[in-house]
């Protein structure tokens, strides 16, 4: 099981840690999720605190373990994204907002 972010839904008050459950996945696929996991929690960490250019560099490390993952290739692109607004660290959550349920 890994992390994948946190996520407030539209019309709700707080947010919620979404996990990955992957032990159904073929066994090469789990091991290499479980290889990049310590990329994707460091860099989930590092979003969340608006240092977007250190957590975008442990996510391309996820994705040069595992080209296809979804995950680290999406956070890299939000990172990205972050950068570009020049969102205020004082007032970032990090949190992923969800329109709809």
């Amino acid at each position: 099981m890994r992390e994948l972010g946190s996520i407030k839904v539209s019309g709700k008050n707080e947010a919620m840690t979404v996990y990955e459950v992957f032990n159904s996945e073929p066994e090469s696929i789990i091991d290499l999720k479980q290889k990049t996991e310590g990329f994707i929690a460091k860099g989930l960490s590092l979003y969340r605190i608006a240092e977007f250019d250190e957590a975008a560099a442990h996510f391309q490390s996820a994705l040069s373990v595992y080209p296809q993952d979804r995950v680290p290739a999406k956070y890299a692109r939000l990172c990205e994204k972050a950068k570009a607004r020049k969102v205020n660290p004082a007032t970032w959550k990090g949190v992923i907002q969800v329109a709809h349920k």
